[in-house]
């Protein structure tokens, strides 16, 4: 394992929307954005057998930034929220 030691089950799945992904980019001021694509989820279980999702809530992280790049950022959370929806899921504060 590279030195690292067994930490159970968990994986990191990524979301790409190829539309959001271009008005992202497109702009020279919002290329740095590109290090947080695409929008990942860790899907892990903890040591109780109960298996959680954890993500950045977008519509916080577009507050950082402000302006069409806030909005395009809230357009994707929007995205993601409508595919979780079966899954009852709810923001926490981190």
């Amino acid at each position: 394992m590279h030195g690292g030691k067994p930490i159970g089950k968990f994986n990191i799945v990524q979301y790409c929307n190829g539309k959001s992904s271009s008005q992202m980019l497109k702009s020279d001021d919002r290329k740095k954005i590109g290090a947080m694509m695409p929008k990942a989820f860790a899907v892990y279980e903890k040591s109780d057998g109960q298996v959680y999702l954890a993500t950045s809530n977008g519509m916080v992280m577009g507050k950082l930034f402000g302006g069409e790049t806030e909005e395009l950022i809230e357009d994707v959370s929007v995205d993601v929220e409508k595919m979780l929806r079966f899954m009852n899921f709810k923001f926490s504060i981190f």
